[in-house]
């Protein structure tokens, strides 16, 4: 019996970030001035850059390499915050108004998250890990 094949880890990190690639391109010629959607599309880069950097260790060795899921969380969480501001300078840039699309407080509300996020981060890949070490 002929089973379709699955794709791999990393074809299907292909496939995410080409979806996510048309998506932030859709983003970017809308007329939108919420920071939430600045977060999410920054979040999920960065958790797909993490899963990137993981695709090579489908399975943890034994020990504790499975800390490695945390580490990976953590350094995601931390380039959250920088990338969506830098998200929203590119997205400012393009519409090009005298006006700025994001004010200098919701510049600020996002860098204030820093620390929520690197904790976001480390508790997302700590759970990551423990499943992937207990499965």
């Amino acid at each position: 019996m002929n089973r379709p094949k699955t794709p791999g880890p990393a074809r299907r990190l292909h496939l995410l970030a080409i979806l996510l690639g048309i998506m932030l391109l859709v983003w970017v010629s809308f007329e939108d001035q919420s920071v939430t959607w600045v977060i999410l599309f920054a979040a999920a880069i960065c958790m797909l850059a993490a899963a990137w950097l993981l695709a090579p260790f489908p399975r943890p060795p034994s020990g504790k390499g499975w800390l490695v899921y945390p580490l990976a969380g953590l350094l995601g969480g931390l380039a959250t915050a920088p990338l969506a501001l830098l998200l929203m300078a590119i997205k400012t840039g393009v519409h090009g108004y005298v006006v700025p699309d994001y004010t200098p407080a919701q510049m600020g509300a996002v860098l204030i998250s820093f620390p929520v996020w690197a904790g976001a981060g480390v508790i997302i890949g700590l759970g990551a890990g423990l499943w992937f070490k207990n499965r």
